[in-house]
């Protein structure tokens, strides 16, 4: 996917951003497909410097109706080299903690220390991410970042199995 800039003209005339479309189309998945799994990437233009993406202490001793609202024990540190948040990286994080998933950059050995995904005009930064629901981290063997252009490619490496019915 790609998320245009924040105060790009791309913005004028319209309601809401890019990203902040997400969350109806997170809302519209889960409707239609109860129990459904999230993997995206993409250009997102968002920055989310040190935020935690997941809700600390996310337990029943808290929430009493598990069925309206169900429990989240991701807890995996998340490691980012670009310290800035913008807007768009403030709601993204948002839309993780409130959907049940979560950046994989900075979660795996080859991209230990949360490589920058992008170097442009103004500086280097991580805007490039790749999210999935908690449930498919087990599955996600590898996540790297290529340093080879100005916009990084990222990659993932996922391993399931297929089972006939």
């Amino acid at each position: 996917m790609y998320v245009s800039p924040e105060g790009s003209k791309y913005y004028q005339n319209r309601e809401h951003s890019t990203i902040e479309t997400l969350e109806e189309i997170f809302i519209k998945i889960h409707f239609d497909f109860p129990g459904s799994n999230i993997l995206l990437a993409g250009d997102m233009n968002a920055r989310t410097g040190d935020l935690v993406d997941y809700i600390i202490d996310d337990s029943l001793e808290y929430i009493t109706n598990e069925d309206i609202y169900p429990i989240d024990d991701f807890n995996q540190k998340r490691h980012n080299l670009d310290k800035e948040i913008n807007a768009f990286g403030t709601i993204l994080i948002h839309l993780c903690k409130t959907h049940g998933i979560h950046i994989v950059n900075g979660r795996f050995p080859s991209d230990a220390d949360g490589m920058f995904t992008s170097h442009a005009n103004k500086g280097a930064s991580v805007v490039d991410y790749m999210v999935a629901s908690t449930e498919l981290f087990p599955s996600i063997k590898n996540f790297s970042v290529i340093d080879d252009s100005d916009h990084f490619p990222i990659t993932c490496c996922i391993e399931t199995s297929i089972t006939g019915e």
